[in-house]
């Protein structure tokens, strides 16, 4: 048996930032993960000709500004999203080139967008930071699906179709959510504008490197392959099998996915509430694809590579070239239900299905990449989908309000991390627990 004050269970972004923390804090720790790397759904990997590409996790935010911190810290450099040119609409099967930042709508298309703007920063402003469950306002929006809450704030089709693709091109069809899931998403992210713009910068070496040079940092207390099999906690602590290793420790962080967590037994078993939260959680789809050309040849036809769908299977492409324009590098996005429709072709017609739209957006010369990558995030048996955790209808029952605490508050000694890709959660666990050093 090994002995340590923490043991924190995931090695992606969430389990490495709060071992992180902990270290620089002279805690004693061990991060467990059971998948053979570090870094869950961050992958980055070079190409045959030496370029860096991500086929996971990608792109940080003005308003991520915990990742940006732990870039600096690890000093690696952001680079800027390509974007000068005309970005590629294909809109009920009309392809449009439109120079700037907005879509080909109508103006009673755009007034509608711009009016449902205001709403959503109104009622943003109107959730409170913490204690969500408390709300009347979050109890209200919790009744309705998103897509019927678009219906009923949208007064045109033109815009509810628009603002349809902008939500899957976050992965969700608006008939999983619910109302209350979308909204506190966007405050979660600062705002609607920084949802939007949330594709700004990536990292030039690959988001991977940050996941490996906070492991290195940490090597001598990070176990790979080493699923948790069993967390036993009560009052005198807290004991982690593995299927070779018992560890024990005085509390234990659980930052996987509800779908991978629940896989975990607990004794004594974690509160029936959460079964029922876990139970109203989804992980979206996702599948992205890189597409390598010789060149970035939309450039020199005044395209910025960026492009959105709302016909076909992919959703969204942006242009992730090189800062030295050596390689052209396509990222397309095909997410929810398209991803699903994707995933059930044999591999090399899921390939011609895409270039195919590709061809569609960027021309002939598209369809023939020199070479094309995918990456179907469901496939991985510890991680179970993309990033976004989908909440479904009724989360916020009285039942259930007490173990809200699967995103914010203790179960015991077993402490339940997420995070939504901007480190909300974990730098909440950071500045009200870790600090505390109780360990």
């Amino acid at each position: 048996m090994k002995e340590v004050d923490v043991v924190i269970v995931g090695a992606g972004f969430a389990g490495l930032s709060a071992a992180w923390e902990l270290t620089k804090r002279k805690v004693n720790i061990a991060v467990i993960e059971a998948m053979d790397r570090v870094g869950g759904r961050v992958h980055s990997f070079q190409t045959k000709d030496a370029v860096t590409v991500d086929l996971g996790a990608q792109w940080v935010g003005r308003y991520q500004r915990r990742i940006r911190a732990l870039a600096k810290e690890f000093s690696l450099p952001l680079v800027k999203t390509y974007t000068k040119g005309k970005t590629t609409y294909n809109l009920r099967g009309t392809i449009q080139k439109i120079e700037g930042e907005h879509p080909p709508l109508s103006p009673e298309g755009f007034s509608d967008l711009f009016q449902l703007k205001g709403k959503i920063e109104r009622l943003v402003a109107e959730l409170p930071e913490q204690d969500i469950w408390d709300s009347s306002l979050a109890k209200e929006l919790d009744t309705y699906n998103l897509d019927a809450w678009i219906q009923t704030n949208m007064f045109t089709e033109e815009g509810r179709n628009f603002f349809r693709l902008f939500a899957e091109v976050m992965c969700v069809e608006l008939s999983e959510p619910s109302a209350l899931d979308f909204l506190w998403c966007v405050k979660t992210s600062g705002g609607f504008q920084h949802v939007l713009t949330a594709e700004e910068e990536w990292f030039s070496e690959g988001a991977y490197t940050l996941a490996l040079k906070m492991a290195d940092a940490m090597k001598d207390y990070i176990y790979v392959s080493t699923p948790v099999k069993r967390i036993e906690y009560g009052e005198n602590g807290v004991l982690v099998f593995t299927e070779k290793q018992v560890w024990k420790a005085k509390k234990v962080i659980v930052a996987v996915p509800p779908a991978v967590s629940s896989r975990i037994e607990y004794n004594p078993p974690l509160p029936a509430g959460r079964s029922i939260i876990t139970g109203k959680i989804n992980q979206s789809s996702v599948i992205k694809m890189i597409l390598i050309y010789d060149k970035p040849f939309w450039r020199e036809e005044g395209l910025n590579g960026h492009a959105q769908c709302d016909r076909g299977l992919i959703r969204l492409v942006a242009d992730s070239s090189p800062i030295d324009g050596r390689k052209g590098v396509l990222t397309v996005l095909s997410g929810g239900r398209y991803a699903k429709e994707l995933a059930q072709l044999e591999k090399q017609h899921r390939k011609q299905t895409v270039l195919k739209e590709i061809g569609l957006l960027f021309g002939p010369k598209a369809e023939q990449p020199i070479e094309f990558y995918e990456k179907d995030w469901t496939e991985e048996p510890w991680i179970r989908g993309d990033m976004r955790l989908i909440f479904l209808l009724k989360l916020l029952l009285p039942s259930v309000n007490g173990c809200i605490n699967l995103l914010d508050r203790f179960i015991g000694r077993v402490r339940k991390r997420q995070m939504n890709g901007n480190f909300i959660w974990k730098a909440r666990y950071n500045q009200e627990n870790v600090r505390q050093k109780k360990y």
